[in-house]
């Protein structure tokens, strides 16, 4: 190992040299004290093994423009419609990023609504947007040509 003395930069210690009984000299950290030295550092090994295959359903488009009408039509929160298609919270939030980008849809807000309506009004959202999936399932499949 290599330590050089620099006035700054990358990789930077302090620290000094101190003499071994054999004749070496060992490189010491120092908090306060020392000069500045630069030590070259080990690349950097990752611990786990990266996985090999991790199994990833692609989006169909059809499935796509079904969560777009759910939320435009129904205004299903973002929660309900992940646990109606089986999809993570944030694959739903960035379609609907995307289609609220593109001019598709418009922003929601409840926040002048009281607490219980907004909970009492979720629940039942949420039974209706099972129901309504369901409708949609043939038209994401393919099978159908219209959506209902």
């Amino acid at each position: 190992m290599t330590i050089t003395k620099v006035w700054g930069g990358a990789n930077i210690v302090r620290g000094h040299f101190r003499s071994l009984p054999n004749g070496e000299e060992k490189f010491v950290h120092s908090k306060y004290g020392g000069e500045l030295y630069a030590i070259p550092r080990d690349p950097y090994t990752r611990s786990k093994p990266y996985p090999e295959h991790i199994d990833h359903f692609k989006a169909l488009p059809r499935e796509k423009t079904a969560i777009i009408q759910l939320r435009r039509l129904g205004s299903y929160s973002i929660n309900q419609l992940s646990k109606a298609s089986g999809r993570s919270t944030s694959w739903i939030h960035k379609i609907l990023n995307d289609a609220r980008r593109l001019g598709l849809l418009r922003k929601d807000d409840n926040r002048k609504l009281p607490r219980k309506a907004i909970l009492l009004g979720a629940k039942k959202k949420l039974f209706s947007c099972f129901s309504a999936f369901k409708l949609w399932e043939s038209f994401i499949l393919g099978e159908g040509d219209e959506p209902p």
